[in-house]
């Protein structure tokens, strides 16, 4: 085939999916991120089947170091709490009660708070104010104060700590949408588009979608994180997941009375804890230096 003399001339014309990978990959940060994530779903998905043991049940002896320690042993990777249940196990079964939860809780708080505050932003006048200013006032109560609240009305409980995270997670998407989608809408070239007879749908996926795509990006991840932080916490203070439950702020409140004699046990969780939220974190800035790669 004879090619062009044309200079701008392209054999293949470049995959934009394929270029921003590439910008994407080559932060290997970015990659490990991404790894601890979809590791963290699969463990979420087949946990029962990757449980060595039974997380519930006692199956060795008492207290047993992890595998680095002298008396330890590659059977029990890292060791066994006070009664014999091995602690991978309950770490396994416990990544749905943390990283699992947060991430469904997360993913129905971003549905309805995104979508009420784009609404929110094509409206005008005193019904978008109110929504506005409504939805401050609750973003500025701590998810602890809110979980403790459900706590003193409902009792305590994984359910309440998630119903309590979600509702308090649904102010932040509606401000974290509202504002972006407003400061898009009085754009010059919105105010051309709706000159030419452009309809509010039209105008939200071609125009306004993209731009303020990367900052939903930034804020979904960090909602994940205070999710995780939100139920982590609240568990560990007693308020959420009770015995013999495996989330990981339990386990890590399950362990601190041992912290002198076994102290891994209270590391394990908190590097689980500290490694999701550094991971999605990660993986937020990664993709939204990617979708503004070349315009920032």
């Amino acid at each position: 085939m004879q090619l062009s003399n044309n200079p701008y001339f392209e054999r293949k014309i470049p995959n934009q999916l394929k270029d921003n990978w590439r910008f994407f990959a080559a932060d290997k940060s970015n990659i490990l991120a991404l790894s601890i994530v979809i590791l963290l779903i699969f463990i979420c998905i087949f946990a029962s089947i990757l449980e060595p043991y039974s997380p519930f049940k006692q199956v060795s002896a008492l207290s047993i170091p992890p595998f680095w320690r002298s008396a330890g042993s590659l059977s029990h990777i890292f060791g066994t709490d006070n009664i014999g249940r091995d602690i991978l196990s309950r770490l396994i079964h416990g990544t749905r009660q943390t990283f699992g939860d947060a991430l469904i809780v997360t993913f129905f708080a971003s549905l309805i708070g995104s979508t009420i505050g784009i609404i929110a932003a094509f409206k005008t006048g005193l019904k978008s104010s109110i929504i506005s200013h409504l939805f401050d006032s609750i973003k500025s109560i701590p998810f602890t104060l809110i979980g403790i609240v459900f706590v003193v009305f409902f009792g305590h409980g994984q359910q309440q700590i998630l119903f309590a995270i979600f509702f308090s997670l649904i102010p932040i998407f509606i401000r974290g949408t509202f504002m972006p989608t407003k400061k898009e809408l009085e754009a010059n070239y919105i105010c051309a588009a709706r000159l030419d007879g452009a309809e509010n749908f039209y105008l939200f996926y071609h125009s306004v979608l993209p731009n303020i795509l990367p900052n939903f990006t930034i804020l979904t991840s960090k909602s994940l994180s205070q999710a995780i932080l939100g139920i982590s916490t609240l568990g560990f203070l007693g308020l959420g997941a009770t015995a013999p439950a495996c989330e990981w702020g339990h386990l890590l409140s399950d362990a601190l009375p041992l912290i002198h004699s076994a102290p891994w046990r209270s590391v394990v969780p908190c590097v689980f804890i500290t490694l999701s939220i550094a991971s999605i974190n990660t993986l937020g800035e990664g993709i939204k230096d990617m979708l503004t790669k070349g315009i920032e």
